[in-house]
């Protein structure tokens, strides 16, 4: 019976926009459900206190192959579900290697929320069962020391990974601005 029923999943999407709004570069894949967010998840659906909604997105730059940008990382390199964080915040430092972006989606009543940190904006819809993060990452935001190559990303419910994703190296600097979407499907 309970092999009739299809398992939580998602869908990974990011942009790089020029300062004209057009798209000049970008990706989409399945991204990996990660094993604390299931147990998150477990905790959520039942009510204990304490548990968190998803709230943060991290972009890393150590997602790749080491010596190739446009290799990300798959599961003969370490890019499996019981990751507890991207390759970035293991070894690297917050605004060098990468970069954290916080949001409240809590407190608001309707199918779709939206967060504005001045930084960036986080937009949540609801439709049917599958709830749609799109995160829009500013032109004068995220930028390291003036330009700095992201291969990874993962959403977070307070400490614990969510959802993660490689990718091949996407340049940011104060000329683009970055859009992720990401559905999560239940």
């Amino acid at each position: 019976m309970i092999d009739n029923f299809k398992p939580v999943e998602g869908h990974f999407k990011i942009e790089v926009i020029n300062k004209d709004g057009v798209v000049i570069d970008s990706f989409e894949k399945h991204n990996l459900i990660m094993d604390k967010a299931r147990k998150t998840f477990a905790k959520y659906i039942a009510g204990i206190s304490g548990t968190n909604v998803i709230n943060k997105l991290v972009l890393g730059t150590k997602g790749h192959i080491a010596g190739d940008i446009l290799a990300p990382k798959d599961e003969a390199h370490g890019f499996v579900s019981s990751r507890e964080m991207l390759f970035s915040e293991e070894t690297g430092t917050q605004g060098q290697d990468f970069e954290v972006l916080t949001f409240a989606p809590s407190g608001v009543s309707g199918d779709v929320v939206t967060c504005d940190d001045g930084f960036s904006t986080v937009k949540v819809t609801v439709i049917d069962t599958t709830t749609i993060y799109e995160i829009n990452v500013h032109n004068t935001s995220a930028n390291g020391d003036g330009t700095i190559i992201f291969t990874e990303c993962a959403l977070y419910t307070g400490d614990d990974i969510f959802s993660m994703r490689t990718f091949k190296g996407k340049i940011k600097d104060d000329s683009v601005s970055l859009r992720i979407t990401w559905k999560i499907l239940f």
